[in-house]
């Protein structure tokens, strides 16, 4: 034919038989022909190019996404692969704690915390180590440092245990009036002169003397920044923080520790001091309470009595220890009173004449040289 294969619309190329919908014969020529629609010319649809849909059963393809006004898809790491080979991110709520700690930083953050915390832990143990550890001597007064509170010898709680060695009454009229506990001495009764008082020794300063200092002094001492206290005890004595002397006089005593203080001792007559038999009440208001207690072992001063079971609470102090209680005679000494039912009466002052302050009255007790 003499016509154009384009003068009509939809006239098929030869060798080219129209086909239905799905698809066209390819019996002819395996070029395809071009058909005119619409006063355009569009090449004829291949019969295996699939269809776009936007159904999505089946074998089609889906319409790909207009760009324009579909969003980009999220990253790969947040999609799970279904059955059937497409992506779908996986459902997560906003309030969601695991997805969130994910977010911020997860299970690697919270280790580094844990490190940097373990590390700095480290650091403070280090140094207050290294501070509790390193001490200097003192080189002016030769003094032993320790640290404050310390529990190293010679502080901390001791029992020192004596007996009671000897009694006067020289201070008083009436020797029923001064009384030593407990009562009997050495020579009486070896066992029931024992009399153990309780004490805590506790250090002021990084600073004291302890048994291996060489310091020399003279006979009245230095400080020792070091304090005793007392427990209950048979004497009736307190002691709150009484500051403690170093002497080391170079007499061949050795080094110790001594304090005194001034106290009042009251007393119990042995027998009734009054015409009525009422019960009476002694104080000695100026009675001076001394202790030395001994650093180390020394020729003349070594213990001799044993400690007695049951008889202290605490550590037995190991070296030498002597107490004693002191009163000189003078005007109302002793002060005594009528007691009825615990309470303070009349003054007695019959029998009671003062004695001269050179008399004294004492209570000795120490734990060596006992006879």
């Amino acid at each position: 034919m003499s016509s154009s294969p384009l003068s009509s619309p939809r006239q098929l190329a030869p060798g080219f038989q129209q086909s239905s919908r799905t698809g066209m014969s390819n019996s002819g020529p395996a070029r395809l022909s071009i058909i005119e629609e619409n006063n355009l010319s569009v090449p004829p649809r291949n019969p295996d190019r699939p269809r776009w849909s936007t159904s999505t059963a089946g074998t089609r393809i889906s319409r790909p996404p207009r760009h324009s006004a579909e969003p980009m898809p999220p990253p790969y790491a947040s999609f799970d692969i279904q059955r059937d080979g497409r992506y779908t991110q996986p459902t997560e709520s906003k309030g969601s704690s695991k997805g969130a700690f994910h977010r911020r930083g997860g299970w690697g953050r919270l280790l580094i915390i844990l490190l940097v915390v373990l590390v700095l832990l480290a650091i403070a143990l280090g140094v207050g180590l290294g501070v509790g550890l390193t001490r200097h001597h003192a080189s002016d007064a030769g003094q032993d440092p320790a640290p404050a509170a310390s529990t190293v010898f010679p502080m901390g709680q001791y029992s020192f245990i004596t007996a009671l060695e000897e009694t006067q009454t020289n201070c008083t009229a009436n020797s029923a009036t001064w009384r030593c506990y407990p009562y009997v001495d050495y020579a009486t009764s070896p066992t029931g002169s024992v009399a153990t008082l309780n004490w805590i020794l506790s250090n002021t300063s990084d600073f004291y003397p302890t048994s291996g200092s060489t310091t020399t002094t003279s006979s009245g001492g230095i400080a020792a920044n070091v304090t005793v206290s007392s427990t209950q005890n048979p004497f009736g004595i307190t002691i709150n923080n009484q500051s403690i002397t170093y002497i080391n006089d170079g007499s061949g005593n050795g080094p110790r520790y001594a304090f005194n203080f001034t106290q009042s001792k009251s007393v119990v007559p042995s027998t009734a001091i009054t015409d009525d038999n009422s019960q009476s009440l002694c104080f000695f208001n100026q009675t001076i309470f001394s202790a030395v207690m001994w650093l180390s072992n020394t020729t003349s001063h070594q213990p001799s009595l044993d400690a007695p079971s049951g008889s202290g609470g605490y550590t037995p102090w190991p070296y030498s220890i002597e107490v004693t209680q002191i009163a000189a005679g003078g005007q109302n000494v002793p002060a005594c009173y009528k007691t009825e039912n615990g309470a303070i009466g009349q003054q007695i002052t019959t029998g009671l004449n003062p004695q001269s302050s050179n008399d004294q009255c004492t209570c000795l007790y120490r734990n060596f040289d006992l006879s």
